[in-house]
């Protein structure tokens, strides 16, 4: 069959100012998640005019969740659960519950959700099984790619809380797998990932033990790739919006690294008050070469994958990022737990918040190819357009064909936000059964989906009006 039976969402980021589906107060002061933004309640009423639109649908679709839902690096945690308390809501009201399963791949942004998942896991499936004495084993730091069904994958603890207040949702429990999840079916694979190991940064004290121990090679498995960077990509990326006071201070700097005149006037400030703090006068003399410095080391932060912005949905370091990712710890984890060769494998991630299609030449893979699809983002980056920047639902049948609903793209001209089907074949392929369901039913509701598109292009310009009214004060303090 050729419904539509996994939707596939990334990087919502939730709770997040500068994300479209956080909801900005009228004045736009700040955010008010006790509603949910305008694009959440059209993209939630869109999905659903679609799987409606869907005939056969028992059970209904499976919402695989990629990572960088929650927000928080960059909010306070309450902030992100409300706001998702609000998508929850929408896609899971009463009696017209849109999805029949929930699962979560955390990303860097909400890596803290696999560790209270494993932790929890540890601790309830192990460690109360254990006696005093007992010799205890080194705890976990990934989940099975495919999940078996003796060996479940840990649930999410905060999020199954969250959810389960609402008494209609009391037996639904979101199963959390970390950093790949796979399904397979009929010899064809799909493995989804958050995306941020295919970035170097994310591997930071891997290759930091690789420089300082001579002879020292980089892991080569998921397990210990994740095992000697969790506390890096924990602390950095997954806890600076709980660190109270502090939390919003880290976002101002955050917001002023990603645009250059602010990063500038920060950096200047910067150096300013280092060369103030000392007695020394002929320091100030340095102050240039300081800056210099200062601004390489901002330039190190943001010179991520999301920040490249050359025209190509990935660069050059990013699509070898990319490569090295599948061909190694990916593929590793896939030939180990299937003990068989696909046919055909697919792979969707996110992270970039740039969405596209693309198949990719790589060995030890069937046919030496791999489908790959990026979900996108839901953030505004720069006040000004960002016309790689956009989002997208990836969709899978019981088949595990693929197409991308592409939502959107930023653009300067609202005439030209409109939501299409893309497959990773792209035109000059025939596009597969369910990209051509797909798009039949993109048709029927096709009154929904300009709607939709017409309330993004509001959302999108109110937030980069709210990002330019942040960026000033910013300017106006320094």
């Amino acid at each position: 069959m050729n419904n539509i039976r996994y939707v596939c969402l990334s990087d919502m980021h939730l709770g997040q100012d500068d994300s479209i589906l956080t909801n900005l107060n009228s004045d736009l002061t700040g955010i008010d998640v006790s509603r949910p933004s305008p694009a959440l309640v059209a993209l939630c009423h869109s999905l659903r005019e679609l799987i409606k639109a869907d005939k056969a649908q028992d059970p209904a679709p499976t919402l695989i969740l990629a990572g960088d839902i929650f927000e928080m690096a960059l909010t306070t945690m309450n902030n992100a659960m409300m706001d998702f308390e609000r998508f929850i809501e929408l896609v899971m009201p009463e009696g017209r519950e849109l999805f029949d399963k929930i699962l979560y791949i955390p990303g860097n942004h909400d890596h803290h959700m696999w560790e209270l998942a494993r932790e929890t896991q540890y601790v309830e499936n192990y460690l109360k099984k254990t006696k005093p004495k007992d010799e205890l084993n080194v705890p976990w730091h990934d989940s099975r790619m495919f999940e078996k069904e003796k060996k479940p994958l840990p649930v999410g603890y905060i999020i199954n809380n969250l959810i389960q207040r609402y008494d209609h949702l009391k037996k639904l429990e979101v199963s959390i797998a970390y950093p790949n999840f796979g399904l397979y079916q009929d010899k064809r694979c799909t493995i989804f990932h958050h995306g941020h190991f295919v970035e170097a940064i994310y591997h930071l004290m891997s290759d930091l033990a690789v420089m300082l121990s001579p002879g020292m090679k980089p892991p080569a498995d998921i397990g210990t790739i994740e095992a000697e960077n969790f506390a890096w990509i924990d602390f950095f990326w997954s806890a600076m919006g709980r660190s109270g006071d502090v939390g919003p201070l880290v976002e101002n700097i955050y917001i002023s690294l990603g645009v250059e005149k602010a990063r500038d006037r920060l950096i200047s400030n910067l150096a300013g008050s280092l060369i103030k703090k000392t007695d020394r006068k002929w320091l100030k003399l340095l102050r240039k070469p300081i800056e210099y410095l200062l601004k390489k080391i901002a330039d190190n932060i943001v010179d991520r994958e999301r920040s490249r912005t050359n025209g190509q949905p990935l660069s050059a370091r990013g699509e070898n990022g990319l490569k090295t990712y599948l061909s190694g710890p990916v593929l590793k984890q896939m030939q180990n737990e299937l003990k068989t060769k696909p046919d055909n494998v697919t792979f969707i991630f996110g992270h970039t918040h740039k969405p596209y299609e693309k198949q990719y030449l790589l060995k030890g893979y069937p046919q030496n190819r791999v489908d790959v699809y990026n979900t996108g983002g839901w953030v505004v980056e720069k006040t000004s357009p960002e016309p790689m920047h956009g989002a997208a639902a990836v969709l899978l049948d019981d088949n595990l064909n693929a197409t991308s609903l592409r939502l959107y793209n930023e653009t300067k001209y609202p005439a030209h936000y409109k939501v299409r089907v893309q497959e990773a074949g792209g035109a000059s392929t025939k596009p597969n059964a369910l990209t051509r369901h797909v798009r039949s039913l993109l048709e029927k509701t096709s009154s929904t989906w300009n709607e939709f598109s017409r309330i993004t292009t509001e959302e999108i310009e109110k937030h980069k009006k709210y990002l330019k009214h942040r960026l000033d004060k910013l300017e106006k303090q320094s």
